[in-house]
């Protein structure tokens, strides 16, 4: 699921903002290789730096009721997956960065979040299957945050803004045992000795 809802958001903000019919420029992958030597493309690296279970939403059920039997099944987990929009175009020159250019890109991520944070089934049929709904939210980073991110993703850093996208629910759907419902209980509470 984490993988359909990247697709997915990039999917939707090419459409809206950079290639309605041309090539990609949001596209999902390593943000670290953006600056390496030989990248030429200009382009919106989406990346995952975090995925965190969402603890309020854990079932301790390990069971579900259907018709005339109680199937065993581990629940679903609840997951919130930190993003981040890493923008990287070379000058025509391929000496440096077009760094104005790299700020506008990741302004029209931000506008585009701005102007549609909360993506739900009712008013996005398009979503894919498995995901209800789909909210981001802007992760303020610090100083000290942003150096330690871009000293863990091994990059050079370049004009980014991180996203927090929360609810993806994994579920492999895996049953176990299926077993009758039990419908009486018996407490036989004679005791007997034997001698």
């Amino acid at each position: 699921m984490i993988t359909q809802a990247l697709t997915y958001i990039s999917s939707k903000i090419n459409t809206a903002f950079f290639t309605p019919a041309g090539t990609p420029r949001v596209i999902l992958g390593n943000i670290a290789t953006l600056n390496d030597a030989g990248v030429s493309e200009s382009n919106v690296l989406l990346s995952l730096i975090n995925i965190e279970e969402e603890v309020l939403l854990r079932n301790p059920e390990n069971f579900f009721k259907r018709d005339q039997s109680v199937i065993y099944k581990n629940p679903p987990v609840h997951v919130n997956v930190s993003i981040i929009f890493g923008a990287y175009l070379p000058n025509q020159n391929q000496l440096g960065t077009n760094y104005e250019g790299s700020i506008a890109k990741i302004q029209k991520v931000i506008g585009f979040f701005q102007r549609q944070r909360i993506f739900e089934r009712e008013n996005f049929p398009d979503l894919p299957a498995g995901i209800e709904q789909l909210t981001f939210e802007l992760i303020n980073l610090s100083l000290e945050q942003l150096h330690h991110l871009w000293s863990m993703l091994g990059g050079k850093y370049i004009p980014s803004v991180a996203y927090k996208m929360r609810m993806v629910v994994i579920d492999e759907a895996l049953e176990s045992l299926e077993a009758p419902l039990i419908t009486q209980v018996v407490i036989d509470d004679k005791i007997k000795f034997q001698q």
